[in-house]
């Protein structure tokens, strides 16, 4: 998870596809690791896991385009708790970013879930597993801004901007847990649109903060860059 060939540098994330054509609607239960990744504003309707943003700009945002060549795409976080005290609750928050319409007129998301576990099993790469996650609603999903049926760049930062994803968790959160986070892009019916993930932050609830002490805040945070 620390050192998936795609994110060398990205301490906790990881990405998986499931190499098929997909099965839409569904989660298919085949699962490849990601190798690269391609820079892109949008302008490409080729299925990948993105670095979005405006051509030459140091703003980027986390995100993936399903199609029928990587399938299904999972992107996940793996956070361990190494403050010394039990989290109940934290709050989860992160921009939602659309850079491409695809043509297509449905809403497209990134559906979220998560679950603490003591160890990571390969099961947990896979998008079709789902024993044990909770998927906290569709306000803490990736989101659809711009849906027509011409197909075409959208600026992420402005038009398909979604500020703000995300709300309240309350879990079971032991020291030396992981805590498991992850968006699930569906290889949707027709031509998906382009969503990513921006300025995610999650902190625990004050109370956990306060007897953590300030040295020990947990804050995982995917900047723009």
């Amino acid at each position: 998870w620390s050192n998936n060939p795609a994110f060398p540098v990205i301490q906790g994330w990881s990405a998986w596809r499931t190499n098929s054509a997909g099965i839409f609607g569904g989660r298919d239960s085949s699962f490849n690791n990601f190798t690269a990744y391609g820079i892109n504003d949008g302008g490409s309707n080729g299925g990948n896991l993105y670095s979005y943003g405006s051509v030459g700009s140091t703003d980027r945002a986390l995100g993936s385009l399903s199609s029928g060549t990587p399938g299904d795409i999972l992107i996940l976080l793996a956070l361990r708790n190494d403050t010394g005290a039990a989290i109940t609750d934290i709050t989860l928050s992160y921009d939602s970013e659309q850079w491409r319409n695809g043509g297509n007129t449905a809403l497209h998301s990134h559906v979220l879930d998560y679950k603490v576990v003591s160890s990571i099993s390969p099961s947990d790469n896979d998008a079709a597993f789902t024993t044990g996650y909770v998927a906290p609603g569709a306000s803490f999903n990736t989101v659809t801004n711009v849906a027509s049926a011409t197909a075409a760049a959208v600026d992420g930062n402005v038009a398909g901007l979604s500020a703000g994803r995300g709300g309240a968790i309350s879990l079971t959160w032991n020291p030396g847990e992981i805590l498991l986070v992850r968006w699930w892009d569906d290889n949707n019916q027709g031509n998906d649109h382009g969503l990513a993930i921006a300025d995610l932050t999650i902190v625990p609830a004050p109370g956990v903060i306060a007897l953590m002490g300030a040295s020990g805040l947990l804050v995982a945070r995917r900047r723009r860059k």
